[in-house]
C-alpha cells in the first residue's frame, strides 16, 4: 500500500519539481509578480497538502 504512495509522490514529485525548476530557470514565471507568485506557491502548497491528505488516508486503511 505504501509502495504505490511512495512511487506516486517520489516519481510524480520529481517531475513536478522539474517543471517548477524549468519554469523558474527559463523565466516563464516571475516571482516578483504577485500573480505569478500566487500561482507558483499555490501549486507547491496544493501538491504538498494533497500528498499529506493522501498519506493520512493511506495510513488509516
Amino acid at each position: 500500500m505504501w509502495a504505490s504512495y511512495l512511487y506516486h509522490y517520489l516519481v510524480g514529485g520529481f517531475f513536478f519539481l522539474l517543471g517548477l525548476y524549468l519554469c523558474h530557470k527559463n523565466k516563464w514565471v516571475q516571482l516578483n509578480s504577485s500573480e505569478d507568485k500566487l500561482i507558483y506557491y499555490g501549486l507547491v502548497i496544493g501538491f504538498s497538502s494533497f500528498a499529506l491528505i493522501h498519506g493520512i488516508w493511506t495510513a488509516s486503511l
